[in-house]
């Protein structure tokens, strides 16, 4: 039996041949197998189609397996495992072992009885004391495993991969692994990127366009696909390829267009691994071919051209008619002609010379584009889509019109010419020219029309359309005075050109407009046209002045220093750029005087304005222009570039008879140039007269414009300055107050300026222009009254102490009176009736107290015994003033009776003035007593014309309100037949489909806003019992039509309420219509009507005619019997009632209560008129 540390060594030994031998096994497999992976990839990636590939493959595979079997074996053989060696290299990894190890085996060796191996008994301590120091040790620890783990570990990855792979994929490893082993055999990979084409051509028509498209069965296309075709030439025997790329097309499928294939050729793809596809033969076949086209055009039959034969390529108008014959190179099964944007249509086919190669086609010109034929031969080959066409369809466009003249919108009188001039072209011909027009006027607000020219019934035949077609120009002068109803101011006109062509078609031009103004505002606005005029002139004055400054200069320059530097060449040439500058402003053909005063006498011969003092002026001015244009402007011109020319010389030449040219030029320049100055200056001065009173307004305008903006500065600070003290203001609001106060006080200043001039013009046009001076004088007296310069001094002043509240309420009350003035001084009559109204009412107190100072002077007078005190005299004197003052202004409100009323009241107390100077007492007295009487009359004349005023305004309101009344009239009627409808549908099918009921829900939301709409306008009628009464009823109709409606019912309860609420609305129309039989009754008889109440028909204290009234009372009480009557027909004998039969009746006896109370209202009016009248 074998020592113990022998038996160790043994199994250390063991276990150490067991990792070797494990390693050495996983190398050997790990290596082969990731080798043969590798290998196997390479083959299934590059597709290894050469048997050397593959027998390299599988000789490296086999050299992998016997060059790791010999290195193992090599490794194996290097590895020396006697029990010897491990003891020493033991002892190397324990030292404490020191030699004990190695010598206790090598005794162990040795037999016991060797004496030469030493004392046995030695022998037997050293292996015992080796015994003893392993026999806690563990040899295992030195032996690495992990070096064969990781290599194990590793093989068993590879292999655990090639085993996926095998899973995987087993063909392609099966296949892989074949290839690997029987390299020799043919064994090819499948395909990745099989190709295919689809629906592979084989013939093709010669010239047509062709497309192949491929795919793969595998379902996996190569990135790059390649078409390839061999092209061989007979004649030279000469072999041509052509590649092309092909292209996505979408998802699994690739191709390739050809424009046209004209040569036959061979084909096939290739891409990615399919590279072996064989080629494919494509035979070309002549397809049939259009050999002649013949085309007839037929034109409308409106345009009168003849029929006529035409190129293929064509134009025509719309709605011509073509009729086309057409022969092919080969027999045809069918023909199609085609037509961009138009469906396809079958030509017919025809027989020439015996064979079925003709065809034709009809069809109308409706656009413009390409057309061809799609010829289908008997081979079934397609032609004649690469031959196209061209079709110009020409649209028979509408006639241009220009309106010629007028260019601008104009301003004119109710009694103007307009001339008109109307310039139209169309392509063929002109039925007519007219003018449409249109009024903003309530009852002329239909278009009317008036024709300028008017062509034959139908056009002149002709062969061919003419390029250039017709045109005319029409020239006509408008006279408006002949316009029926005849202008007022304030209207508009809205005019246009109109044209129509033989289509017919029309067009029109761009519209103008006419604003029909006032005599007194065409005088305004030639007065404003003479202001431009001067402006134009003065300007042309100072740069005339600076013409001759500059020429002059230059003379005096040369005159002293016989030479000119370039600083004077300089002056001259600007002299001679201002005297251009004073042509052009004088003659420019759009801006120049000259033109302004044409446009000016054009308007005063527009509007018919007979004034033959400013006509004879302009004349003689435009004259004046002349002459200085023909005569020393021509000469300054002249002599200016013979000056500049010599100047521009390095000597200045003398002339023939030795004098200077340049000092002569100079000297003759400047001479003429005064003259032109002095002819500008008197021009000037004659003008300036006629520009004064257009200045005074500008000036006054300007400042009652600052008042208004001062007025508004200090509404803006109230707020903020009201409840504090000045002191106690911040320095912001103290200085803002301070700022508005001195503006204030500056405007007062300008004004007194201003009526400073005014009084001195006065003055100085003594005797001149009586209507200018009156106007004047009225505007300075009327400022003298109102202490216009004063009140601003105190506005000033009260803004500066923070009385802040009191100086707004004067400032807005200053420039109210500025207004005034400014009417005054424009002699403006007031047209807007609601402005009237409130004026007539502050001139009737006015009147009131004139009266009452009159009444006190007539007192006084009687007490003195006619023999007035200076006082009573100048107080007279001041009312009279006052009265006439009145009585102008009396006339610019349009109350001309109670002016004449006022005027005569003045010459009575002008008599009494008279009578008590020439100490005639009692006749003083009479004459006062009479002035006073006057003025009473002329309160109550002034009354009357307030009332008519009134009345004429609350007319205006109701014939706005009539026509709100009349749409929604038509609206309510709309609404009623849409009901019927409904319920008729329902009545067919039994329901409302959804649509329906949507249209339903919109019908009731718009019988709501019709009943709201309604609503408005009875509350701007409440004053009127009789209307209000009739819109309430209509809109409890309406609100009763509308739950009715919302609650999706259309039947006789919904119709009944709409017919009831369309009737209202009926009778509220009805009653603003004028019957023959009401306006007799109206008018009565002369003599049934008390002394001094003719006509007296005033409107009643709500504003509404007395007549309207009663008549939609009788109306009301008509319509409450028919709804009663029928209400109990329809009852019949049923003893109850429904909740809407229930709810009629209860409207109904309301309805009926109302109108018994309005009725016995009226009468009681009626009543106390008629004693009022009694009494009077």
């Amino acid at each position: 039996m074998e020592h113990g540390i022998l038996q160790r060594l043994a199994e250390l030994r063991a276990k150490a041949y067991r990792l070797m031998w494990l390693f050495s096994l996983s190398t050997v497999i790990g290596s082969v197998v990731l080798v043969a992976v590798v290998c196997g990839l390479l083959d299934y990636l590059l597709r290894f189609e050469g048997v050397l590939l593959r027998w390299l493959s599988s000789l490296v595979v086999l050299g992998t397996l016997v060059g790791t079997i010999f290195w193992v074996y090599y490794q194996r053989s290097l590895l020396v495992l006697d029990d010897l060696t491990l003891a020493q290299h033991l002892q190397r990894q324990y030292p404490v072992l020191a030699e004990r190890l190695a010598s206790a085996v090598e005794f162990l060796k040795q037999p016991e009885a060797d004496l030469q191996a030493g004392s046995p008994g030695l022998r037997r301590a050293v292996i015992h004391q080796a015994s003893a120091s392993i026999e806690h040790l563990n040899f295992e620890e030195v032996l690495e495993p992990r070096p064969t783990v990781r290599r194990t570990m590793l093989a068993a990855s590879i292999c655990l991969l090639a085993t996926l792979l095998a899973v995987f994929f087993p063909q392609s490893v099966a296949l892989a692994g074949t290839r690997l082993i029987f390299p020799w055999e043919a064994k090819p990979w499948p395909l990745r990127n099989e190709l295919a084409f689809v629906d592979a051509p084989n013939r093709v028509a010669r010239g047509q366009p062709l497309e192949f498209r491929v795919k793969s069965p595998s379902g996996t296309l190569p990135s790059v696909v390649w078409l390839e075709r061999i092209y061989y030439d007979a004649a030279s025997s000469e072999v041509s390829i052509q590649r092309d790329r092909m292209q996505l097309a979408e998802k699994g499928i690739m191709y390739l267009r050809l424009d046209a294939v004209i040569d036959p050729f061979s084909y096939r793809v290739y891409g990615g691994d399919h590279l072996s596809m064989p080629y494919q033969e494509l035979e070309l076949v002549d397809p049939p071919e259009i050999l002649e086209l013949e085309v007839t055009l037929t034109p409308p039959k409106y345009t009168q051209l003849a029929k006529r034969t035409v190129q293929p390529h064509f134009e025509a108008l719309l709605g011509t008619h073509v009729h086309i014959e057409g022969e092919s190179s080969k027999e045809l099964q069918a023909a199609i002609f085609r037509q961009e944007g138009a469906e396809d249509r079958p030509a017919v086919l025809k027989f020439i010379d015996g064979e079925l190669n003709g065809f034709e086609v009809d069809f109308t010109v409706t656009q413009s584009g390409s057309y061809w034929f799609r010829l289908e031969g008997e081979e079934g080959f397609i032609g004649g889509d690469d031959r196209r066409f061209e079709m110009r369809g020409i649209p028979d466009t509408p006639p241009e019109v220009i309106l010629e003249e007028p260019v601008f919108h104009l301003a004119i009188s109710p009694e103007a010419q307009v001339p008109l001039r109307v310039a139209v072209r169309d392509d063929l011909a002109i039925q007519d020219i007219a003018i449409s027009y249109t009024r903003n006027q309530p009852t002329s607000g239909e278009e009317q029309r008036f024709v300028l020219y008017q062509g034959p019934t139908t056009p002149a035949s002709q062969p061919q359309r003419s390029p250039t077609g017709e045109r005319q120009v029409v020239e006509q002068v408008w006279d408006l005075k002949q316009l029926d109803p005849p202008l007022e101011p304030g209207t508009e006109i809205l005019f246009f050109a109109t044209a129509s062509d033989y289509q017919p078609l029309s067009n029109q031009s761009q519209s103008r407009r006419l604003t029909i103004i006032s005599s007194d505002q065409v005088l305004e606005r030639l007065a404003n046209r003479q202001g431009r005029l001067l402006e134009a002139l003065q300007r042309i004055l100072r740069l005339q002045q600076e013409a001759r400054s500059e020429t002059r200069s230059v003379q005096i320059q040369y005159e002293e220093v016989k030479s000119l530097a370039a600083q004077d060449r300089d002056h001259l040439q600007s002299a001679e750029l201002t005297q251009r500058e004073v042509e052009q402003s004088l003659f420019d053909e759009q801006h120049g005087v000259t033109q302004l005063i044409r446009q000016l006498l054009e308007e005063l011969n527009q509007n018919r304005v007979e004034d033959q003092e400013i006509e004879r002026r302009m004349q003689g001015l435009l004259e004046v222009i002349g002459q200085l244009g023909s005569g020393p402007l021509a000469e300054i011109r002249q002599r200016l570039t013979e000056a500049l020319k010599v100047s521009q010389e390095a000597a200045i030449p003398t002339s023939d008879d030795g004098t200077d040219p340049l000092l002569t030029a100079l000297t003759t320049t400047t001479k003429q140039q005064g003259e032109v100055i002095q002819v500008l200056e008197s021009l000037l001065e004659e003008l300036s007269q006629w520009n004064d009173a257009r200045q005074f307004r500008h000036e006054l305008r300007r400042i009652q414009t600052k008042q208004e903006e001062l007025a508004k500065e200090s509404a803006e600070l109230l707020p903020r300055t009201l409840t504090k003290n000045f002191e106690d203001l911040s320095p912001h609001h103290q200085a803002a107050l301070r700022q508005n106060a001195s503006k204030q006080q500056d405007l007062a200043r300008e004004l007194s300026r201003l009526l400073q001039t005014i009084q001195k013009t006065i003055e100085e046009m003594e005797g001149e222009q009586p209507e200018l001076v009156q106007r004047l004088s009225d505007a300075l007296e009327e400022a003298q009254q109102l202490v216009l310069p004063g009140g601003m001094r105190e506005a000033a002043q009260e803004v500066g102490e923070n009385n802040i509240a009191q100086a707004t309420q004067r400032q807005r009350a200053l420039a109210k009176e500025l207004q005034e003035l400014l009417d005054i001084l424009s002699n403006r009559t007031e047209s807007d009736l609601t402005k009237r109204i409130e004026q007539l009412s502050e001139v009737e107190t006015f009147l009131q107290q004139l009266r009452q100072r009159q009444e006190e002077v007539q007192k006084q007078l009687e007490q003195s015994n006619g023999q007035p005190s200076e006082k009573l005299q100048a107080e007279q004197q001041r009312i009279q003033q006052e009265a006439e003052r009145l009585t102008r202004k009396l006339q610019r409100l349009q109350a001309e009776e109670t002016g004449d009323i006022v005027n005569e009241a003045t010459q009575e107390m002008q008599e009494s003035q008279q009578a008590s100077a020439e100490g005639n007492a009692d006749q003083a007295t009479k004459q006062a007593q009479q002035a006073t009487e006057k003025l009473k009359e002329a309160e109550q004349q002034l009354t009357q014309q307030k009332q008519e005023a009134e009345a004429e305004l609350a007319y205006e309101e109701l014939l706005k309100t009539k026509d709100l009344l009349i749409g929604l009239r038509d609206r309510q009627a709309s609404l009623g037949q849409e009901t019927i409808r409904l319920e008729e549908i329902r009545q067919e099918t039994g329901e409302l489909t959804t649509p329906q009921r949507t249209t339903l829900a919109d019908l009731a939301a718009t019988q709501r806003i019709l009943r709201e709409e309604l609503g408005t306008i009875a509350e701007n009628l409440r004053e009127s019992e009789v209307f209000y009464l009739a819109l309430t009823g209509a809109m409890a109709e309406m609100e009763q039509a509308t739950i009715l409606l919302q609650n999706e019912t259309t039947g006789r309860d919904t119709q009944t309420a709409q017919a009831n609420a369309l009737r209202r609305l009926e009778q509220l129309l009805a009653s603003f219509e004028n019957d023959p039989g009401d306006q007799e009754n109206q008018e009565g008889q002369p003599g049934e009507q008390p002394a001094g109440q003719e006509n007296q028909q005033g409107p009643p204290s709500d504003g509404l005619p007395a007549l309207a009234q009663v008549k939609l009372l009788r109306l009301l009480q008509e319509e409450i019997n028919e709804r009663t009557l029928a209400l109990e027909s329809r009852l019949g004998t049923k003893q109850q009632l429904s909740e809407a039969e229930q709810q009629e009746y209860e409207r109904l006896s309301l309805e009926q209560g109302k109108l018994a109370d309005i009725l016995l209202n009226l009468a009681w009016q009626a009543a106390a008129q008629a004693e009022e009248g009694e009494s009077e």
